[in-house]
């Protein structure tokens, strides 16, 4: 992730685009391909995008890591974060896309190194949103919070990919979500 930001003037990848042209979004599945085709030039191998606790394979595809329509369709084990997407104006790292300005920048983050950016996918698909766990607390915020509702991991040692770079293992009650500090975020808080 962080050579990508490096070459692509410090921005996070964008999210989603109809393939072959990354200018257009037009939300149809078939005709879309993902953040992983933009990293699997960095890594090369497909494999990364598989989770060991996951049933699906998104290296099996002959389309895994290639700007083809149908990309955003393959299941894998990993998202990218779009948490709070629907439920706040704050934007996570890859969804405040302008595509004439790009993504957010890593510099837009208030603490990079509590911004998480990849975590396992509830939904074996591209990304992980807050509509895949949570709960509401006493001031009716949304915590986004993977719990033991998670089909793999039970909720416990979720492998997080954070903004600087860093992996870290936590437990999923443990992600701070809340008012004054939340790691989905870019604002560091709700």
């Amino acid at each position: 992730m962080r050579m990508y930001n490096d070459d692509n003037n410090d921005h996070f990848p964008i999210r989603r685009w109809d393939s072959p042209n990354r200018n257009v979004n037009t939300h149809n599945p078939a005709k879309m391909a993902t953040w992983r085709v933009l990293i699997y030039e960095y890594v090369g191998d497909t494999k990364l995008f598989n989770c060991p606790s996951s049933t699906y394979s998104y290296s099996s595809d002959p389309k895994a890591g290639k700007d083809v329509p149908g990309e955003s369709e393959l299941k894998g084990g990993y998202g990218i974060n779009m948490v709070h997407y629907s439920r706040y104006w704050r934007c996570p790292p890859v969804l405040c896309i302008n595509l004439e300005n790009g993504t957010p920048k890593t510099l837009d983050a208030k603490n990079p190194s509590q911004l998480i950016v990849i975590a396992p996918a509830r939904n074996h698909g591209y990304g992980i949103s807050d509509g895949d766990a949570g709960s509401l607390n006493t001031s009716n915020q949304f915590l986004y919070q993977p719990d033991v509702s998670y089909p793999f991991h039970n909720g416990d040692r979720l492998p997080l990919v954070f903004c600087d770079g860093h992996v870290q293992v936590m437990k999923g009650r443990t992600i701070p979500c809340t008012n004054s500090e939340c790691w989905w975020l870019l604002t560091g808080k709700h």
